[in-house]
């Protein structure tokens, strides 16, 4: 493993990773109540039920060329300042949600917060990395989780019950409202990059032809890969967790749940609608991963063994696939959602702490970016595979599938050699 430069960090973590984690939190309010509450309220912004692949889908598709840009360029530059940019679009983006219809003005807003989270996610995972060594970076990975994992379970929440309650387009503004707050609050973060090296690639200063850098961008990415151990078998996993998780589960639960209960589940206590329903059950989800992340970074950090933690992660996932998949009651579906919590809690730590345990000096940036390109083609691909294949199959042999991919990635890690 390659720590990075542990003499230099002379920035607290918390001074960074606390507001920079709120920030993030809040922006992911609008992305995650659309899908919360588009499947069951399209006719709203005048779509179809076969459009949502396009809209869940467009923004990480966007992501996919555009991360290994983005790690390269806030790679060279001031965190802070890229972050900050990124912000301001997802309010945007998020604005935009309450105020317009029809397909085509909704795939520009989405291309709008995939670019948003170009920005936020990469620029704040290399101030992370930054901030943070191979002893502490576990713990630090877990609590930037409970942030992001807060965002997605309060967009979740905030948008299946506001979207009941006052409105759909109402519900947007207060998400936009939240995401403002962030962007106030990430004038205070504090620039994170140690040498404010603010080289494009290797040590060239001359300005260069767009193809010529895009062939170099290229290169550079690939040999990254290559010449990184366990670089390759990082990403891959992270695409598959992607896929399953924030791909396919993330936009079809809501779906799943009108499927086996119809427009409303009665409790003893009220009766609900599914949009508040699937939002509750999205929200748990990501509240107790978020809720478990620091004490896996920490189990991860002491044992020096994330190779065994990643295993479990996987096995779990796997598991709650068929749960949630093959039950009939929401008892039981809602026990594989919280399987599936504690699973990607695993996941999203571990890979983010081992990406940080590999990096190179001087590389954070453009390593964060490959990472982020992985994940972003499997959660891009998930929906749109889903919605492609739902004509043909029902929704549990889905899940299923998305078990098998568990599988094949708990196969992968056992390749793993320097966890």
């Amino acid at each position: 493993m390659t720590d990075h430069i542990v003499q230099e960090k002379t920035l607290s973590p918390a001074f960074v990773i606390m507001p920079l984690g709120f920030a993030v939190c809040v922006s992911l309010f609008g992305d995650l109540a659309l899908f919360a509450v588009l499947p069951t309220r399209t006719e709203v912004i005048g779509i179809s039920v076969a459009s949502l692949g396009v809209i869940f889908g467009i923004h990480r598709l966007i992501r996919i060329p555009g991360n290994p840009i983005g790690g390269l360029f806030i790679n060279k530059g001031r965190r802070k300042t890229y972050f900050l940019a990124g912000m301001l679009l997802a309010f945007i983006s998020t604005l935009g949600y309450g105020m317009v219809t029809g397909l085509l003005p909704f795939i520009l807003l989405r291309i709008t917060w995939g670019c948003a989270w170009i920005l936020i996610y990469i620029s704040s995972m290399t101030m992370l990395i930054d901030v943070t060594t191979t002893g502490n970076r576990g713990k630090w990975n877990g609590i930037y989780n409970i942030w992001y994992l807060f965002g997605i379970a309060g967009g979740s929440l905030a948008g299946g019950y506001l979207a009941d309650v006052i409105g759909y387009q109402q519900a947007m503004y207060v998400c936009a409202g939240m995401t403002l707050v962030g962007v106030l609050v990430s004038l205070f973060i504090p620039e994170s990059n140690p040498k404010q090296n603010f080289r494009l690639l290797g040590d060239e200063r001359q300005k260069t032809h767009p193809i010529k850098t895009l062939q170099q961008l290229w290169t550079s990415t690939v040999n990254t890969i290559k010449n990184t151990p366990g670089m390759l078998i990082i990403v891959l996993l992270y695409m598959i967790t992607q896929f399953v998780g924030e791909g396919v589960a993330l936009s079809t639960i809501s779906l799943l749940l009108k499927e086996k209960f119809g427009e409303f589940v009665s409790f003893s206590w009220t009766t609900l609608g599914i949009a508040s329903v699937s939002g509750m059950l999205i929200s748990a989800r990501y509240i107790l991963s978020g809720v478990s992340s620091p004490l896996v970074g920490n189990i991860s950090d002491q044992l020096n063994n994330r190779k065994l933690l990643l295993s479990i992660g996987m096995f779990l996932g796997i598991a709650s696939f068929l749960v949630i998949g093959y039950s009939s009651s929401l008892q039981w579906i809602t026990l594989g959602i919280l399987l599936n919590a504690i699973s990607g809690s695993a996941l999203l730590v571990l890979l983010g702490a081992l990406l940080g345990d590999i990096s190179s000096e001087g590389a954070e940036g453009q390593m964060v970016g490959i990472y982020a390109t992985f994940g972003d083609m499997g959660s891009a691909l998930g929906p749109l595979f889903a919605y492609l294949i739902l004509p043909i199959v029902n929704l549990p042999t889905v899940y299923m599938l998305c078990g098998v991919l568990f599988l094949i990635g708990l196969a992968l890690t056992q390749r793993i050699e320097f966890a």
